[in-house]
């Protein structure tokens, strides 16, 4: 996954800065995995939903390494493999 960042998105009706959270494209605006960007919020809200995301992305890559470092456990042993029964003919 694409390290996600905070851009600047306009502004709302009271002034304040609009923030979107997704990564760089090659035009310079933002889109998430699926090709979009997470709502608009306050930078407040922006800060705490990417620190949550980056959270998330760190238990998750964690995970991949414990199932990775499992399965070459299991590679190492090979596996009993069970006989199948002969199929029966019918008569």
């Amino acid at each position: 996954m694409a390290k996600l960042e905070m851009f600047v998105n306009g502004n709302f009706a009271d002034g304040e800065e609009v923030y979107q959270i997704g990564t760089k494209n090659a035009e310079g605006t933002g889109e998430t995995n699926d090709g979009q960007y997470y709502d608009p919020m306050r930078k407040s809200e922006a800060e705490a939903k990417l620190k949550e995301l980056s959270k998330d992305a760190d238990k998750s890559s964690e995970k991949k390494e414990e199932k990775k470092a499992a399965k070459k456990d299991t590679e190492t042993k090979p596996a009993a493999r069970k006989r199948k029964a002969p199929a029966k003919s019918r008569s």
